[in-house]
């Protein structure tokens, strides 16, 4: 036996541990992905962000192992219709497996998953957790985030 391999005290990588970062790095697009510009496991980046540009913050909260995150990824997240909702809006993902994203999530009241939450530019939030669909989840994203409000041009 190699004399480094018996100190290497590092477990070794499972399928389940693969399995894991494949699904990681599909979700942050590298398999094609959602059109989002995603901030991924990092609150506090995506926060001084929204900050920064006076922008709303979308906070979305999942489990790798949960059908309902998978359901709802698939079915209101990659929805052309709801995707046009945040081009405007700085994009958080988190996932529940990072003790960071649960005490971040547990501030926000949120214990399940999917999750999702908006930050308005004044710190204000709203948040709502469980699988929907795109014709619930559209009016409440309308509601919580309003479009910003732009001004014509002035005619000469």
């Amino acid at each position: 036996m190699n004399q480094h391999a018996k100190h290497n005290t590092q477990p070794r990588p499972t399928r389940v541990h693969h399995l894991m970062w494949l699904l990681v790095a599909l979700a942050a697009g590298c398999g094609g992905g959602t059109d989002y510009d995603w901030v991924m496991d990092d609150y506090g980046r995506a926060r001084k962000l929204a900050r920064e540009n006076d922008k709303h913050l979308f906070v979305y909260y999942r489990w790798w192992m949960s059908p309902e995150c998978g359901t709802v990824e698939r079915d209101v997240l990659e929805n052309p219709e709801i995707k046009k909702l945040f081009r405007t809006s700085v994009n958080c993902w988190l996932h529940l497996e990072w003790q960071a994203n649960q005490a971040v999530m547990e501030d926000f009241g949120v214990h399940d998953v999917p999750a999702f939450v908006i930050v308005a530019p004044d710190g204000t939030f709203e948040q709502r957790s469980g699988a929907t669909t795109p014709e619930q989840f559209e009016p409440w994203v309308r509601q919580t985030m309003p479009p910003p409000v732009t001004t014509a041009p002035k005619k000469p």
